[in-house]
């Protein structure tokens, strides 16, 4: 369990704050945050905060806290706050030079925290590193797939590289300088999806790099987020508040705002409204006309996969036509 040190040890590690939002994570928060005490750090504090939630995680953490008092701290909402609020409350209690993004229905694997401050410690351009996550199936805890084996190959850059690739790996991988948060931390006008544009504002400050190694498990159940139109308004709400507040960056969000259409468009065709879809394809393609093609080119992927042939044809030669175009352009 927790590494039992002197204060002269402890000392020699910078603070890590292992930021734990939680809500109704009763079958869940004891076994993540004994994965974060069998951590092999020995100066960290985990702040748990509490979203009024309506099973026995308010008590569980409790519990913990009068077993690790100068380890965990606890915050109980009275109400429910949405989720950038309690994150809010969260930062504002964590006092580490790098903060560990996390929660509470998540895993740390050995050696995740030790890996990403030795990173950072070495790295003093870098605001935000991250690694490779077990993603599992909670039922079953079978793996279902390694995060940036499948979903999205890793990369490292600058905050340009969010807005171009999106999304790139799981909350529960990120570690950050706490010197990097924005003024007001999460974006307040964002009140669920704010993560994303958290790390932007983040990454604009520094670089990002990647651990190749897999330091944490993430779990999907019936209780994750899924995609609906609250999502995707505050999707596009973010790629505008990049747009007022970082002029430099937004000549790269087309690029996500092109792939998000083409995602709306799948959603679309899925419910067999033929109507959307094609209105959210020609909004993509609007969107990214003066790009390359590579996004249409997913599109095409995901319609062959739905057996959606007579789709593919018009698109195929749409797309054709685009790539004559600017090779035309280019000549």
């Amino acid at each position: 369990m927790y590494m039992n040190v002197t204060s002269t040890q402890t000392s020699s590690y910078p603070k890590v704050s292992v930021f734990v939002p939680t809500y109704n994570h009763e079958w869940f928060i004891a076994d993540c945050l004994d994965s974060i005490l069998a951590q092999n750090y020995p100066n960290l504090e985990i702040v748990c905060g509490d979203d009024a939630s309506n099973d026995r995680t308010p008590e569980i953490l409790k519990n913990y806290k009068e077993l690790y008092p100068q380890v965990i701290k606890v915050i109980l909402n009275k109400t429910n706050l949405g989720v950038t609020k309690n994150c809010n409350n969260l930062l504002a209690q964590c006092e580490g030079k790098y903060i560990a993004l996390f929660a509470g229905d998540d895993l740390m694997l050995p050696g995740k925290l030790k890996k990403q401050v030795e990173l950072l410690e070495h790295m003093p351009s870098c605001v935000l590193c991250y690694h490779n996550l077990d993603v599992f199936d909670s039922l079953t805890n079978k793996t279902l797939y390694y995060y940036n084996n499948f979903k999205v190959k890793p990369y490292e850059g600058s905050a340009d590289l969010l807005l171009k690739h999106q999304v790139f790996t799981g909350p529960p991988s990120i570690m950050i300088r706490s010197s990097a948060i924005p003024q007001g931390g999460y974006n307040e006008e964002i009140s669920t999806v704010s993560d994303w544009l958290f790390f932007i504002e983040v990454a604009n400050k520094g670089e990002i790099r990647y651990i190749n190694e897999t330091l944490a498990r993430y779990r999907r159940h019936k209780g994750s987020i899924t995609y609906s139109n609250k999502y995707y308004k505050e999707v596009h709400d973010s790629f505008n508040i990049i747009r007022r507040k970082y002029p430099k960056l937004a000549k790269y969000i087309y690029i996500s705002e092109g792939a998000i259409y083409f995602q709306q468009a799948g959603d679309r065709l899925k419910e067999g409204d033929m109507e959307g879809f094609y209105e959210f394809v020609y909004k993509a393609f609007k969107n990214r006309y003066r790009l390359t093609i590579s996004i249409p080119l997913v599109l095409l992927k995901f319609l062959r996969k739905l057996g959606c042939l007579f789709i593919i044809d018009k698109i195929v030669k749409k797309v054709f036509s685009l790539r004559n175009s600017l090779r035309d352009s280019k000549g």
